[in-house]
């Protein structure tokens, strides 16, 4: 994991590199530094459900402007007309279903009773997703870049 920490440092907070549609950018689009933020963001709201029982995730909407589901909106609209023309779009967009797919088993299982389970999948599973996404926006990022 430590080229995702070099990543972070030396390319994730360039505002040059992360921000690459200043051309046709929208309140809707996200540079890559926004995505990875909100991609942290629901990580930590299950963080603290799993690991201390406090639970962020009933307050927020699907529809809502939270982060997490800022990118879910971001993903599905903006990202899809600009990049789907690229195979690192479906690549990530693959990731994003496989860890909510696992973050949705962590939900069922803490809510039913299963914690020690939910906490399994957290540590197994979803990180090894979560890690899966992050590199996805960052390829997909690179080579929007490349075709720029």
């Amino acid at each position: 994991m430590g080229w995702l920490k070099w990543l972070r440092n030396e390319f994730l907070f360039d505002n040059e590199a992360s921000n690459l549609a200043t051309r046709e950018k929208n309140t809707y689009d996200l540079d890559m530094k926004q995505a990875m933020d909100a991609h942290r963001a629901w990580v930590d709201c299950l963080r603290d459900l799993v690991y201390r029982q406090i639970d962020r995730v009933s307050n927020l909407s699907h529809e809502s402007e939270a982060p997490p589901f800022l990118l879910r909106q971001w993903l599905y609209g903006p990202a899809r007309k600009r990049y789907s023309g690229l195979l690192e779009y479906w690549v990530l967009n693959n990731a994003h279903e496989k860890f909510h797919a696992c973050s949705d088993t962590i939900l069922h299982c803490y809510r039913s009773g299963f914690k020690n389970h939910a906490l399994r999948l957290m540590e197994d599973e979803l990180m090894a997703h979560s890690e899966g996404f992050q590199v996805g926006v960052v390829r997909l990022y690179a080579a929007a870049a490349a075709q720029r």
